[in-house]
Parts: structure tokens; C-alpha cells; sequence
């Protein structure tokens, strides 16, 4: 029995060890072929990166140069601005005159008479051109005259019997009759009862 069960674990364990060797190569070869595949990938990558890298050394080295064309006209044009904008230069000096010769020791010349110089006029003072105002005529006003004050009358009954004195008479005895009768009760109040 124990020889009998040896062999079937062997023949298990020889099962599993081949299905586990069949289950490993079909993972693991897959696996080394894309690891294979994977280290082309890199390769060629990095051979495009280099590529890529000199054709962006070209591209820029292009637009480099470009850039500096493009300043190199822009200061042409600038320049050929300034000159348009700048004043034109001084005209030459005139040519210089030339010197007379003296004359020879044997030849003299006999002064002429001179003549009386010819006196200036001397410039006359600038005078300020004259010129008139146009008179301007202002409308005068109308002469108004306050009214004069009237002389008090020599009665008095008569200022004192108008209605507005009456009025005013009432009024103050009407205010006068209530405001006595408050402050008296104020008075008695304040004064308090003394028993």
C-alpha cells in the first residue's frame, strides 16, 4: 500500500510539475517575447528620440537664422527710417576767396582820394500802430427815489385804537392770563404745604 500510494504521489507530483512547467511556459514565453519586443521598442525609441533631437537642432537652427534675417532687416528699415526722418545736412561753406597779391615795389599805387564814408541812417524806434476804441454808450437808469418816510401824527390815541394795536393788545392779555395762573401753581407747588 505505502509503494502503491509512493507511485501515485509521484505521478501526482510529476503531473503538477509538468502542468506547472506547461502553465510557466505559457506565461513566461509570452513574457521573454514582449520583453524582446519591448528592449526593439527602446531602441528604436531612443533611435527616433535622437532623430527627433537632430531635427529639432535643424528646425531651430533654421529659425534661428531666420530670427537674425529678420532683425537684420528690421535695423536696415530702421535705419533707413532715421535717415528719411533726419535733418538733411548743413550746406558746404562757400569757397574761400582768394587773397590779392600786393603790389610790386616798383609799381606803386597812388591812393585814390577817399571819399566821405556814407553816414548810416540810423533805425528809427518802432511806434506801436495807433488805433480807437468805439465809444460805447451805457443806458442810464430810470432815477427812482425812495418813499419819504412819513412824520408820525401828532395823536397818539389814534396809533394805539387801530385794530392792529387792538389785536395785539388782546393777544397779550390772553397769553398773560394763562402763563400767571401756571407759574402761581408752580409757586404753590414748589412752596409745599407747611402745617
Amino acid at each position: 500500500l505505502i509503494i502503491a500510494s509512493m507511485s501515485a504521489l509521484r505521478k501526482i507530483a510529476l503531473s503538477l510539475l509538468v502542468a506547472g512547467l506547461g502553465a510557466a511556459n505559457a506565461l513566461v514565453l509570452p513574457a521573454v517575447q514582449s520583453l524582446g519586443r519591448d528592449a526593439l521598442s527602446v531602441h528604436s525609441a531612443r533611435g527616433s528620440v535622437v532623430m527627433r533631437a537632430k531635427d529639432d537642432k535643424a528646425k531651430a537652427g533654421a529659425a534661428a537664422a531666420a530670427q537674425a534675417a529678420a532683425r537684420a532687416e528690421q535695423e536696415a528699415a530702421l535705419a533707413d527710417i532715421a535717415a528719411a526722418l533726419a535733418p538733411p545736412p548743413p550746406p558746404p561753406p562757400p569757397p574761400a576767396k582768394p587773397l590779392k597779391k600786393a603790389p610790386k615795389k616798383s609799381e606803386k599805387k597812388v591812393p585814390a582820394a577817399t571819399a566821405p564814408a556814407k553816414k548810416q541812417p540810423t533805425p528809427k524806434p518802432l511806434a506801436a500802430p495807433k488805433f480807437e476804441i468805439p465809444a460805447i454808450s451805457i443806458p442810464k437808469l430810470p432815477q427812482i427815489t425812495p418813499p419819504a418816510p412819513s412824520k408820525p401824527e401828532g395823536d397818539l390815541s389814534k396809533v394805539f385804537l387801530s385794530p392792529a394795536a387792538a389785536g395785539l393788545g388782546a393777544g397779550v392779555a390772553i397769553g398773560l392770563l394763562p402763563a400767571g395762573v401756571l407759574v402761581g401753581l408752580r409757586v404753590w407747588l414748589v412752596s409745599g404745604r407747611k402745617a
